[in-house]
């Protein structure tokens, strides 16, 4: 039993590295990027007198990204592989959040031959349609189902009471969840009934195919 705890204990560190590690690349990558692109179109126009500062700040901008990338190299060099690490996680917030999250898992979900990236999108749409129950629900409960039918798609869903809100639109939070999903082949709907508040998202597993910079 204190293998098997010691086991499940490392291979959380790993997960939390590997997520950590997207989080860079999505984040803080993808600006230095964006940042770089802009100091080249201004040293383009710039006085001459301004080019060799716009020229060391790019380099600056160029050193940064490079020195991220080699983290992210170093963050990933084991997957999550599949939906144990996700629920390890999970569980994790669990406690840190004091909520009460029941899980269902079915159809083949834990065989799910889910990539890395896929997970690490899966883990971040529950996160954030659970902080959003923190935020907007009076009740701290929740139901997360993971299922795989089929084998070609992998399906989970977060569900919790609600109060009906006709006003409802979707915020920064759901629009970047949907976007997350979109990038690895998958889908969100929102479901907003009466007494409940459903966000499902559906990813492909067949012929699903990613690039990793």
């Amino acid at each position: 039993m204190k293998r098997q705890l010691l086991v499940e204990e490392q291979q959380a560190r790993q997960d939390e590295r590997m997520l950590i590690g997207h989080e860079i690349h999505d984040s803080v990558g993808h600006k230095l990027t964006a940042l770089l692109f802009q100091f080249e179109a201004f040293r383009l126009t710039a006085a001459e007198k301004d080019k060799e500062t716009v020229g060391k700040l790019k380099e600056l901008a160029e050193q940064s990204l490079e020195e991220t990338r080699q983290a992210v190299r170093s963050f990933k060099q084991r997957e999550v592989g599949g939906l144990q690490g996700v629920i390890q996680l999970i569980r994790k917030l669990e406690i840190e959040s004091f909520m009460k999250i029941n899980f269902s898992v079915r159809h083949g979900a834990f065989a799910a031959p889910l990539t890395g990236e896929q997970s690490f999108a899966i883990y971040r749409a529950v996160q954030e349609a659970l902080t959003n129950i923190m935020k907007h629900s009076s009740t701290r409960e929740a139901q997360v189902n993971f299922e795989s039918p089929g084998g070609s798609i992998f399906r989970f869903e977060v569900i919790n009471a609600a109060t009906h809100d006709r006003y409802f639109q979707e915020g920064y939070g759901l629009k970047a969840m949907r976007e997350r999903l979109e990038k690895v082949g998958g889908t969100l709907e929102i479901d907003y009934e009466t007494h409940r508040f459903l966000v499902r998202g559906t990813i492909r597993l067949a012929d699903w195919g990613g690039s990793d910079d």
